[in-house]
């Protein structure tokens, strides 16, 4: 996660070798969160049927499209990687990103619950 903040943090300092550092960060920490993401996610849902497991994914695609559709939209105004829209929406990205940990956490518990009951 801090290699994805970094990133996001890095981008505001708008020159060339920064806005390259910022992908590479940026594209390395979702490589790893998505990896951990998904592999907790197939550990929590293997025991379920088939169809369930299907219905799940139907869910969880179409929460991550409506909210990569959502963020698009917000950020088509951008010119540039400047001004007040563009650090709410770094703001917005950052605190939810900060949220993971907690969420993650409690995932973790639920599955941990779940496996010795």
């Amino acid at each position: 996660m801090a290699s994805i903040a970094v990133g996001f943090l890095i981008a505001l300092l708008r020159l060339a070798p920064f806005l390259v550092l910022s992908n590479i960060l940026t594209t390395v920490g979702m490589f790893y969160f998505g990896t951990v993401w998904n592999t907790r996610q197939f550990a929590i849902i293997s025991s379920f049927s088939a169809i369930r497991q299907a219905r799940i994914f139907v869910w969880r695609e179409c929460l991550l499209n409506v909210s990569r559709i959502t963020l698009l939209v917000l950020v088509l105004p951008l010119k540039e990687l400047s001004g007040g829209w563009f650090v709410t929406l770094l703001v917005l990205a950052l605190a939810c990103s900060a949220t993971i940990p907690y969420f993650s956490a409690r995932g973790t518990a639920s599955f941990e619950r779940n496996i010795s009951a």
